[in-house]
């Protein structure tokens, strides 16, 4: 068969090969088809020229395949059920028909409190699907691209792989925790003078702020000095350091302290700070995905329900 007349085949006639494969006769295969005879006698020339080969041998018994035909017969009905499933209206999307494991990779900071309400919503819509959380590290954008991880949440970092994608969950406006008796919780408005007379301690998150944290950062741009406090992977060594020294902790504005002698100061008192994107990673195959779609939209209320909670 030749690339043009692979071009002209007209997809119908394929519908009229499954029968006369499945009748061996061509007058039970009109019958089926609700055609004339004639008609499917023309449709079996057109599907012999096009793929050129007898496909059929009259025989008194009825019609016997040919090697080619018998090849095709192996194939034809998988081939042609795949097409009327992709074509066909889409069925009413149900989150709890799926099956299977959902593995998030999170920054640990995004962390705290979204994992938990992502398990309680998948526990109510979709019994059958496992979960577990694990924190962002230097492989997951590997494991996003091999689907060993389904999903992952960061801020915009770099993307090498083009069958990673990204989209946008929250713009970040971020926040600081201070002691219940740090002396900036009297202010109502605080500058970045302020700031500079107290040690900035710092959440070391991989991919972000590795080597210089959110406020360091600031402070540069504003040619400021600033006091270096204490940094650490561990958040829960963080919360007790600043509930016990007049330090500052920079934080998500998603990020809730469970720490009791710790008070937030929002954005709207701290000197501007750029807003970041928070961004949901993917493979690029679930770009389509009905689930995966679904899902998105239900961690995207969560995140605006932890935010205006708090």
């Amino acid at each position: 068969m030749t690339t043009k007349k692979l071009a002209q085949l007209d997809l119908n006639l394929l519908k009229v090969l499954k029968v006369l494969i499945e009748e061996k006769n061509v007058t039970k295969a009109a019958d089926r088809l609700h055609l004339a005879q004639p008609s499917v006698s023309r449709q079996l020339r057109k599907l012999r020229d096009n793929l050129d080969d007898a496909l059929f041998i009259s025989s008194p018994k009825g019609l016997i395949l040919t090697p080619r035909c018998e090849q095709i017969a192996q194939v034809l009905p998988d081939l042609l059920d795949a097409i009327y499933q992709t074509l066909s209206p889409e069925q009413e999307f149900d989150p709890a028909k799926k099956e299977g494991h959902i593995s998030l990779a999170i920054n640990p900071i995004l962390g705290q409190t979204l994992p938990a309400e992502i398990y309680l919503l998948l526990a109510k819509h979709s019994p059958k699907v496992t979960f577990s959380c694990h924190l962002w590290n230097k492989y997951t954008l590997e494991n996003i691209e091999t689907d060993q991880i389904y999903m992952g949440i960061h801020y915009d970092i770099d993307v090498p792989n083009k069958l990673v994608v990204a989209s946008c969950l929250l713009k970040d406006r971020f926040k600081a925790y201070v002691s219940d008796k740090h002396p900036l919780n009297k202010q109502s408005k605080i500058t970045i003078n302020d700031l500079s007379h107290y040690p900035i301690t710092t959440a070391i998150l991989p991919n972000w702020n590795d080597r210089k944290g959110l406020l360091e950062r600031l402070f540069e741009l504003e040619g400021r000095t600033f006091t270096k406090g204490f940094s650490s992977e561990v958040i829960s060594n963080i919360s007790k350091v600043v509930s016990e020294t007049d330090s500052i902790f920079p934080v998500s504005e998603l990020y809730i302290e469970p720490h009791q002698n710790l008070t937030p100061i929002y954005h709207d008192r701290l000197p501007k700070i750029e807003p970041r994107n928070i961004l949901l990673y993917s493979n690029y195959k679930y770009r389509n995905d009905p689930y995966f779609q679904w899902l998105q939209e239900q961690i995207t209320t969560l995140i605006q329900q932890i935010i205006n909670h708090e």
